[in-house]
């Protein structure tokens, strides 16, 4: 990685400033590294899949429990300052007491202001679309990947889930800027091919039928395997010596030995990347969407594709 951590930050990170509307101001694209799943929350329910949300959800507290100062819970429009009950929530959901339909959902950030991202926290969001996700530090991978890679096999290993990664990525807030042609977005979208970038929510309805990206860490649940002939086949479709660990619901791939940003500016070898996304192009989420996302409807199909182009 030819930048420092100092530049990279500089170069990726948003913060929002307008006196004319104090409540909007924060951190509105920060630099992480996150380990996300996406899951049918119908077909899976929070119940169905108990072992697997609390074994995320307790590692996700021992690590930024601490740091969360802001919670946003579904249906209530604005974050407001934790207190210890908050935690309490998604145990409730998922024990037989909690409910059995509807839309659930927690948003936990540290952070001095309300309405920031950071690069501690954790979501739940379970309706159809469902995902779980933790964002750390990009250093606590960096400093040592393989305690990383150990960190998302214990987070996942008992889950039931469609697809997920974990590796670079940017904790967003939704705003429609997001969408412009040449703004900032677009513009990560087209320096940083290792970087996982886009809200959760925005592609959860898709995730749940196909793989939204690979990352360095690419998880593929049991059932969308079966597209190819399940883990077997997924597998073999790989090159030799790809590390593939068995999980009781999927297989996590490693691309590398290294989680790699993939920035163009510097060439930074993603061949490692490629292989596996090249190797689970049958897989992937359809190109043919009607997404704009990621610096607009072109730009954003080009992401979706972009281990699959020579650049």
């Amino acid at each position: 990685m030819s930048l420092g951590l100092d530049e990279l930050r500089e170069v990726v990170n948003v913060n929002y400033r307008d006196e004319r509307f104090p409540s909007e101001n924060g951190w509105q694209c920060v630099l992480c590294a996150d380990i996300i799943v996406y899951f049918d929350g119908w077909t899976d329910t929070l119940k169905q899949n108990l072992a697997g949300i609390m074994d995320f959800y307790t590692q996700a507290m021992e690590l930024v429990g601490k740091e969360v100062r802001w919670v946003l819970v579904n249906g209530e429009g604005h974050f407001r300052k934790v207190n210890r009950k908050m935690f309490d929530m998604v145990p409730f959901w998922v024990s037989p007491e909690g409910p059995d339909v509807g839309t659930v959902g927690v948003n936990m950030q540290g952070g001095p202001e309300k309405n920031g991202r950071t690069d501690r926290g954790f979501e739940l969001h379970r309706s159809v679309a469902s995902h779980v996700r933790l964002t750390l530090p990009v250093e606590f991978m960096l400093e040592d990947p393989e305690r990383f890679s150990q960190l998302a096999h214990r987070m996942v290993k008992r889950l039931r889930f469609a697809s997920g990664s974990a590796g670079f990525s940017v904790n967003l807030i939704p705003e429609r800027w997001q969408n412009a042609e040449g703004g900032h977005i677009h513009m990560l979208t087209r320096r940083f091919l290792g970087l996982d970038v886009g809200v959760p929510w925005d592609w959860s309805d898709y995730a749940i039928h196909g793989l939204k990206t690979v990352n360095w860490l690419t998880l593929i649940g049991a059932r969308l395997a079966q597209r190819m002939d399940g883990s077997g086949g997924v597998k073999a479709s790989l090159p030799a010596g790809t590390p593939v660990t068995e999980l009781e619901h999927g297989v996590m791939i490693q691309a590398g030995p290294r989680p790699c940003l993939g920035d163009v500016n510097s060439q930074d070898d993603m061949t490692a990347y490629r292989n596996v996304a090249r190797a689970l192009k049958p897989l992937a989420i359809p190109v043919s969407l009607r997404v704009r996302w990621l610096g607009g409807h072109e730009n954003t199909l080009g992401w979706l594709s972009r281990f699959n182009e020579d650049r």
